[in-house]
């Protein structure tokens, strides 16, 4: 009976199902559910099902692959996610990275970059700033910039630039904004930082089955659909993160703002016009939530889609399954509206939410303006708690004005590998040549001579006639004569050795060596061939020859002054000596030291440019954008009389001429600063230049119509190269010449402050609880960079474990929020830590303020505590999750025990013999670090969790921790066996007493460290050397802040040992008594707490035992972790000298000044920029250890004593 009515049943609903009528599109374009719905929706959710398990047990896939990508399917690679993209063939393919933040005193940006193909980008950029007003980019309403760089960020004078995947980003903006609904413009610079508070969460994976499922379920499903939801998908994940930085506004104060920022980066295929409609929410609460939610309609795959999150203050994610948000109701065909109300549901919770408009831009895309986008910033209350953010709403706007936008001109890049191939081997290259386009064959200057030519004539200016000498020319001239190889070879030796006092010698011997040595003959030929070819009457031509390094004119260092030009060289002759004299001035000691401060590769390859010279009337020096400020609102012209190497070279003091430049190129000379212009240069008969005096300082020697001109020209070259470009050019005869476009080397504007607080990590709600304690007890005062960036992640995700085992949770990879740092200082996040202890079955509040900083925080209110995490675990689940971790903790202890045996082989970089093979290695194995670390952390939390049992039986239900209680808790762990940590103290006591019985204290005493440590290891006293021997065995890794990368151990340096033991002798502290131990009857015996026999009785023969052991494991663990952290110690040190010795880096001490991530791209890419930051970071060291905080902080950290 009961089967048939359930078949019945089933068979009645199949036929409503089949019968049922297919409900209209709500305004034709919205559908609801209609027949099958359910069938559907059960259907889609076992594949999103399927997917995602599939998705965990892969590490990344292949980009190209879209068809497995999205519904459940991602790529876990941070840096395939977070890189530049290439951009897919399809015509609207897109790569966007976004930016929205808000503040609660309603200072706001929305910020946008999508890089498209043809060299164009769409840009977003408005702000408003309390007390100055509304801006926008001057493009606005449009959106569309041309002439972009490739494989960058950068547009429309945004530059967006990655520091660390998933955690932090920098965007800087330097151009003219237009106040809102005025024609006003304004300068404006903007340097911000933008760091994660969460880790990302990823539309292909994350996505509510439920609301994504009721999507799919709502279609038609046919082939067409289902080829539509493949075809066109993007891959779009977002974090939350803290904003903030500097902004200048021309004519106001300087202001520094702080905003909560939703980022977000989607790649893949957009066409706007396919989306009707979109209405997306981005919300920031007070209590600290973070939230996205709304509704998209693309009509052609999914008609009506509910997506959306939210993301407690401790990191938790929810995602949303459901929005009763009706787009047809809050985005109505004249435009959306400004105060509405609507649901939405997560993690089983309602969320009334009420939205305030207040300003809503607009932007429109595509060259027929076939997009609408309504940025609306918004005041928000949900559930009575008040937020601010913004709502973003699309509009498909079929009826917009096309316009044309400005059309991109082909990037001038370098020839790849395949088209210069032929040209490797060749000793001279014309500048029409392709091979002469390559800085890999003829340096820097001769690559930019012939990518200028390429354009000359599309520029309409020229370029003097010449060829190169190119790298092989002088390679050659290296192989023929060993001895210039042997004497360069020399140079690189005393780097590598240090002996820097013989390094001027040195160098003045190997440059006198290349200059006098006969040049080889096929180099010989190569170059008299070429002036015949190229130059009609050579032997009367008058030539510039210029040094040309690989490595030269860099936007980061351009090595300009450092390599010799000379002038007015004639005949063949002369011209072979003038191309012997540049070889050598690529090692002269200016030049070395040059490269070798700057990171830079000393044995370079040094190119020659050969160049008729132009008897210039007027020549100078322009930038395309100002070369102090990098402002692109002003070009900046220095001319003179006669040639420009007098303006070069300071021998005259030129007109400065500064012309403002709109952000559409519209040109007006702002001011001309007349120079004295004393002197003018010009070619002397028979050779080599002449200086004449002039007196015509009262006039420019530049027409307004020659100014503008020139800087039309140089606008249309900054345009081929795609950035910023600092040109030598001169005029003759109504021409004009171009004999260098070098890159606009890149300025640090970064200012003692901004440096202070560059590692500064970013607080959620701003109320956190911050404390010294413990941490600082281990690292005290600020650590390195380096250690910034490897322990205090390590400690963080080692915290964010053991919150998983015992308390749920979160899983969190990106954001540091436990351990934060504060001008280099490490913190600890109480109200992170609290949250582990109230959702922990045995856990209290007061007890973890208790264990770890030795005081209650009664300031900081449990509700408060509840609200940071979102609620509290049911008793159950809570019970559930303790019962499990004990299995969790001896799998822990089994990866410990495993350790102990590995550690004594363990090995870094071994058989590396290179800097960047030793990283690779080094690399792969920070997840031993991170994993030794993790063990460690979790140790304690288990010594932490059976403390807590012995704190329980102690209190006996009551809430109140006497004076009594924490007595006898102390009495009770503190004084018991085998732990480790009062080894360490009465071992070094042990082997000054063996110093003192060998009889050799007063001369250990009166000698210094290194002479001491010598008298040790000579045997002399081999009692001693026993005893030092057995102790560096035991106890060789430890030393104060020895988690710092930047201290070295015992064992490397063994006279930091010696100061210890000095100390010990001088005071006779090793005829003090051993601390007493007192067993578990005779502790139990002396508490003051009075117990029940039966809770004696589970303390004695249970708990305490093991309370005991796990206080033991935790020193040996921590122990073990030191040892292998000084193995990654001494790693980082090897790796340092390598690099010094590959001359990567200037000194060794500068590594730690890097961060792991940075050390990776130094190696990579030589940067000198990096080299100079490090450089900064070490001066400011010093200060940054004398700051001091106070013990508790609520918010961010301000020091309370301090110099500066």
């Amino acid at each position: 009976m009961l089967w048939t009515v359930i078949a019945g049943g089933g068979g009645i609903i199949l036929l409503w199902q089949f019968i049922k009528p297919q409900p209209k599109p709500i305004d034709g374009v919205y559908r609801q559910p209609g027949k099958w719905y359910h069938v559907k929706k059960f259907i889609f959710k076992l594949l999103l099902k399927r997917n995602q398990q599939k998705n965990k047990k892969k590490k990344a896939v292949d980009v190209e692959s879209y068809s497995s990508r999205g519904y459940g399917m991602g790529i876990n690679d941070i840096h395939v996610l977070e890189k530049v993209q290439d951009l897919e063939k399809d015509p609207y393919a897109i790569d966007a990275v976004y930016y929205g933040g808000f503040s609660k005193e309603g200072t706001r940006l929305a910020l946008r970059m999508g890089r498209r193909h043809n060299r164009q980008s769409e840009v977003w950029l408005v702000m408003e700033i309390p007390g100055i007003g509304r801006l926008q980019h001057p493009l606005h309403p449009d959106t569309l910039v041309s002439n972009v760089s490739n494989n960058e960020y950068t547009a429309g004078g945004i530059n967006i630039e990655i520091i660390e995947p998933m955690k932090k980003w920098k965007i800087s903006y330097n151009g003219q904004l237009r106040f809102d609904g005025t024609e006003r413009l304004v300068h404006v610079q903007m340097s911000l930082i933008w760091q994660t508070v969460t880790d990302p969460f990823s539309f292909d994976t994350d996505m509510n089955q439920s609301a994504l499922a009721d999507a799919v379920s709502r279609e038609l499903w046919t082939k067409q659909f289902w080829d539509a939801l493949r075809s066109k998908h993007q891959t779009h994940y977002e974090l939350w993160g803290e904003l903030h930085g500097k902004v200048k506004v021309d004519g106001f104060d300087e202001k520094f703002v702080t905003l909560k920022t939703i980022r977000d980066h989607s790649f893949g295929i957009r066409d706007w016009r396919t989306f009707y409609r979109y209405s997306i929410h981005f919300i920031y609460l007070e209590n600290g939530t973070m939230i996205q939610v709304g509704v998209v309609s693309q009509p052609a795959a999914l008609s009506h889609v509910k997506i959306g999150y939210l993301v407690h203050s401790n990191g938790a994610f929810h995602s949303v399954s459901d929005i009763d948000l009706k787009l047809w109701e809050v985005a109505p065909p004249e435009g959306p509206k400004n105060n509405y109300t609507f649901n939405f549901y997560a993690n089983g919770k309602k969320y009334t939410t009420e939205v305030f408009g207040e300003w809503t831009p607009i932007w429109y895309h595509h060259e027929d303006r076939g997009s609408k986008v309504y940025e609306k910033f918004c005041k928000y209350k949900i559930n009575g708690i008040d937020g601010y953010g913004l709502a973003e709403f699309h509009y498909r706007n079929p009826d917009g004005t096309p316009y044309s936008p400005i059309e991109s001109v082909p990037m001038l890049d370098e020839p790849t590998e395949e088209e210069i191939r032929n040209n490797v081997t060749d000793l001279t290259l014309t500048f029409q040549e392709k091979g002469c386009c390559s800085s890999k064959l003829v340096g820097g200057k001769g690559a930019q001579l012939g990518l200028l030519t390429s354009i000359q004539n599309k520029v309409n200016v020229v370029v003097p006639k010449g060829f190169c000498v190119t790298l092989a020319a002088f390679n050659k001239q290296l192989q023929i004569n060993q001895d210039i190889s042997k004497s360069v070879d020399k140079i690189i030796a005393i780097l590598r050795e240090g002996c820097h006092d013989n390094l001027k010698s040195a160098c003045s011997d190997t440059v006198e060596m290349i200059a006098t040595t006969a040049m080889c003959s096929d180099v010989t030929s190569a170059i008299t061939q070429m002036l015949k070819t190229v130059f009609v009457d050579a032997d009367k031509t008058y030539f510039a020859i210029r040094s040309s390094a690989s490595g030269e004119d860099g936007t980061e260092a351009s090595s300009a002054g450092q390599m010799e030009t000379y002038l007015g060289v004639r005949g063949e002759k002369e011209v072979i000596d003038a191309v012997r004299k540049c070889w050598a001035s690529g090692f002269t000691y200016q030049a070395v030291q040059y490269r070798r401060m700057n990171g830079q590769h000393i044995k370079v390859c040094v190119g020659v440019v050969i160049q008729e010279m132009v008897k210039s009337e007027v020549s100078g020096v322009l930038f395309t954008n100002h070369p102090v400020t990098g402002s692109a609102n002003q070009i900046t012209l220095n001319a003179s009389y006669g040639l420009g190497e007098s303006v070069v070279s300071g021998k005259t003091t030129p007109d400065s001429i500064f012309v403002n430049r709109s952000w559409d190129n519209q040109l007006n000379i702002a001011e001309k600063s007349l120079g004295e212009k004393q002197v003018a240069m010009s070619i002397k008969v028979g050779g080599g230049v002449i200086e004449e005096k002039i007196d015509r300082k009262d006039t420019c020697c530049m027409t307004d119509e020659q100014i503008l001109q020139l800087c039309h020209k140089a606008i249309q070259i900054e345009n081929y190269f795609g950035s910023p470009r600092d040109i030598e050019w001169a005029m003759f005869g109504g021409n004009y010449y171009l004999l260098q476009a070098r890159p606009i080397t890149a300025m640090d504007h970064e200012t003692h402050e901004d440096m202070l607080h560059e590692f500064d990590d970013p607080l959620v709600t701003g109320r956190e609880f911050l404390t010294t304690g413990n941490i600082g007890e281990m690292m005290p005062g600020a650590v390195t960079p380096l250690t910034n960036s490897i322990f205090k992640p390590a400690i963080n995700i080692a915290l964010l474990r053991y919150a998983e085992i015992m308390a749920e949770g979160p899983h969190l990879n990106h954001p540091d929020n436990i351990v934060l740092s504060c001008c280099g200082t490490m913190f600890i996040n109480m109200t992170m830590i609290e949250t582990m202890a109230i959702n922990n079955f045995i856990g209290k509040k007061d007890a973890a303020e208790l264990n770890l900083i030795g005081q209650s925080l009664d300031s900081l209110s449990y509700q408060e505590v509840v609200d940071y995490c979102g609620g509290v675990p049911s008793l159950w689940r809570r019970l559930k999750t303790f019962i499990s971790s004990f299995s969790k903790y001896n799998e822990r202890t089994a990866v410990c025990e495993s350790w102990y045996e590995k550690v004594k082989t363990y090995k870094i970089g071994e058989g590396q013999t290179t800097c960047a093979g030793f990283y690779t290695d080094l690399d792969s194995r920070i997840k031993d670090y991170y994993e030794i670390w993790e063990t460690s952390m979790i140790k304690s939390g288990q010594s932490g969790t059976w403390a807590a049992v012995v704190v329980g039986i102690l209190l006996q239900g009551k809430t109140e921790y006497t004076t009594e209680v924490c007595a006898d808790v102390a009495l009770l762990l503190s004084k018991c066996d085998e732990v480790y940590s009062a080894e360490v103290p009465i071992a070094i006591q042990n082997l000054a007493k063996e110093i003192d019985k060998a009889g050799c204290s007063e001369k250990f005493l009166s000698s210094n460290s290194q002479e001491c440590v010598d008298l040790i290891k000579s045997g002399v006293y081999p009692g001693v050397k026993s005893s030092f021997d057995t102790f560096m065995e035991h106890h060789g890794h430890r030393y104060v802040k020895e988690a710092e990368f930047y201290e070295r151990s015992w064992r490397s340096q063994p006279e930091k040992l010696v100061k210890s033991l000095k100390v010990v002798l001088k005071n006779k502290l090793y005829s003090q008594k051993p601390r007493k131990t007192l067993s578990c009857d005779e502790a139990i015996a002396q508490m003051k707490t009075p117990l029940p026999w039966m809770a004696k009785k589970i303390l004695r023969s249970f708990v305490l035992p093991k309370a005991r052991k796990a206080v033991g494991q935790r020193e040996w663990g921590k122990s073990l972790s030191i040892k292998v952290a000084d193995k990654f110690k001494e790693a980082y040190w090897t790796l340092a000298e390598m690099m010094v010795k590959e001359g990567r880096l200037p000194e060794k001490e500068l590594l730690f000044f890097l961060t792991h991530t940075e050390i990776g791209k130094l190696i990579e890419t030589r940067s000198p920029k990096l080299i100079y930051k490090s450089i900064r970071r070490k001066k400011l060291f010093p200060t940054q250890m004398e700051l001091r905080f106070l013990k508790m902080n609520v918010g961010k950290p301000v020091p309370v004593s301090t110099e500066h």
